[in-house]
């Protein structure tokens, strides 16, 4: 489960310091509730950015100290299963790969990099 909808905030007021860490002030009072809804990590849809985002993780946490399971897992396909998506369940508004890896944090040189998958 994941917490996602909330109400905005000053982000000077709060950045967790846990790479996986929840995303919002736990001292804030806000209500968990259940949405019933299923989210799609859209920019994940692409196998290229799933290896890019295990990179990164990698590379930000390299003896899974945050993650005991580590970071495989975000690139692995063994088993999956894909089927053709049904006409009237498309993605609205549609998803368009916008050809970059927005997920990367400037390095020591100050370019956005990830290492290469």
């Amino acid at each position: 489960m994941q917490h996602r909808l909330f109400r905005a905030y000053d982000p000077s007021r709060y950045h967790s310091k846990d790479l996986h860490g929840q995303w919002y002030p736990p001292d804030f009072g806000f209500r968990e509730k259940n949405s019933g809804l299923n989210l799609y990590h859209l920019k994940m849809i692409e196998p290229r950015r799933r290896s890019g985002r295990r990179a990164l993780y990698q590379h930000l946490d390299p003896k899974n100290a945050m993650q005991d399971t580590g970071y495989d897992y975000l690139a692995d396909e063994t088993g999956a299963r894909f089927e053709t998506i049904a006409p009237g369940r498309d993605y609205h508004p549609p998803h368009i790969d916008d050809g970059g890896i927005w997920m990367a944090s400037p390095t020591a040189n100050g370019k956005n990099r990830l290492p290469d998958v």
